[in-house]
């Protein structure tokens, strides 16, 4: 008796295992891009994240980072994804794709009388998205006729009420690029019909638009009481002058820095067209506790998730501190990034890059066109340590920490300035002589 019901049990499990999608493994392959959902996994195990995409009917495919990846004690994450990005090798990463799941071509478009632009139905083309917005009615055609209307726009998704919840919205998001298309039945895309409609990277004015206006961008950080003013006047309207401070210092003593405003836009769209390292929504957890201003996507750093539409939560900390108080911010993590060139040229002069505390996060790196550095050495030594191209090594210190420790990070030395020699911006002297 106990043999048959083994046997039956096992029949049933291979029946249902044969109607079940099947997601393979791909060993030290990343498939960055397309993610609509990440998490911390209950367990190291990259079938967590293959089982979870397997009885999801959005997921296409996903990746699984390993533990100790983001640094010695960073937890495993899984990335679930509507589409199936292109693989890249990535000792870290384990991925897989859904055996039903294959990028698709937009079938039988629907020609948009209101618009000119035909729309496809239950596609998605996601990234290159320039600006994102509740439309008036869940109709895809408001979506369509802002694109047409918009000499930015090039193509445009329209995301289905109820995507992200039961209660959800619906969702414009316009492009000014025309990105691959791939299976969504929560969403209808459509290109618009112009002669240069057919490219899909940011060329020229658009990629200066993209880098400059980053949400949440730092930008010409220093500490009073270590580094001489700057003395500089902001030639944008926009952009928000902070005061972080430092614990144990006084009044007006520590760290200052400007920050591009925040955009009402979900990160995942944006965040993987940018370098990895880029300091985003840095603030003090005390110091700075009630500023609504400092935001990223909509999210306080202090209180957001470790990982947030492909950014990176940050906690240098600040010595003087309890434990957790101090300075938090997103960073920027895009291993896969290629736009180098675009980068060193676009992204904004004072642009704040791979900020870290030593010792408190001793370890960490930031990589730039593949090659690790670590803005302590750069700092200290710069002959045997250069620094990325376009960036210069800072070093703000920490109030009441030896000599040698505290905040280290790269400045961007070169691109667009929106800033003018002015007057000293802080006049509370510091122990610093200007």
């Amino acid at each position: 008796m106990k043999v048959i019901i083994l046997i039956v049990s096992m029949a049933l499990l291979v029946t249902i295992a044969a109607t079940e999608p099947q997601v393979s493994l791909e060993n030290n392959i990343d498939r960055p891009g397309m993610n609509y959902k990440s998490y911390f996994p209950s367990s190291a195990d990259p079938q967590v994240c293959a089982t979870d995409c397997a009885n999801d009917p959005n997921c296409k495919a996903f990746t699984y980072v390993k533990p100790g990846f983001r640094g010695p004690n960073s937890q495993p994450e899984c990335w679930l994804k509507n589409g199936v990005p292109n693989p890249v090798s990535q000792e870290y990463c384990i991925s897989g794709v859904k055996a039903t799941a294959t990028p698709a071509s937009p079938a039988n478009p629907t020609p948009s009388s209101a618009s000119g632009i035909n729309l496809e139905n239950n596609i998605d083309r996601p990234g290159m998205s320039y600006k994102s917005y509740f439309p008036s009615s869940a109709d895809p055609q408001v979506c369509a006729t802002d694109c047409a209307n918009d000499p930015n726009c090039k193509a445009f998704t329209y995301v289905k009420p109820g995507f992200r919840g039961p209660n959800s919205q619906p969702e414009c998001w316009l492009k000014n690029g025309v990105p691959e298309p791939v299976s969504q039945e929560y969403c209808v895309s459509g290109v618009k019909a112009t002669s240069d409609s057919i490219r899909s990277a940011y060329s020229g004015p658009s990629i200066n638009d993209m880098y400059s206006s980053v949400p949440g961008l730092v930008l010409h950080l220093w500490n009073n009481m270590n580094q001489p003013d700057p003395q500089l006047d902001s030639t944008r309207q926009d952009l928000i002058f902070l005061d972080g401070g430092d614990l144990g210092a006084p009044r007006d003593c520590g760290y200052y820095w400007w920050m591009v405003p925040d955009q009402d836009v979900n990160p995942i769209a944006w965040s993987a067209q940018l370098p990895p390292g880029l300091v985003l929504g840095l603030r003090h957890s005390s110091n700075q506790e009630n500023d609504g201003r400092i935001t990223v996507g909509g999210q306080n750093v202090v209180h957001g998730s470790n990982t947030y539409g492909g950014l990176v939560k940050q906690n240098g900390g600040d010595i003087g501190g309890s434990e957790g108080e101090g300075y938090y911010w997103y960073e920027t993590y895009n291993l896969n990034f290629q736009n180098w060139d675009d980068a060193e040229k676009y992204l904004p002069k004072g642009t704040v890059m791979g900020l870290k505390h030593y010792p408190n996060q001793r370890d960490k790196k930031v990589y730039w066109r593949g090659q690790e550095y670590d803005p302590v050495e750069c700092f200290v030594n710069p002959q045997a340590f250069p620094s990325p191209p376009t960036f210069a090594p800072k070093n703000g210190g920490d109030q009441g920490a030896s000599s040698g420790l505290g905040y280290y990070w790269f400045e961007k030395i070169t691109g667009p300035d929106y800033f003018q020699p002015g007057s000293a911006k802080v006049n509370t002297i510091c122990g610093h002589a200007d």
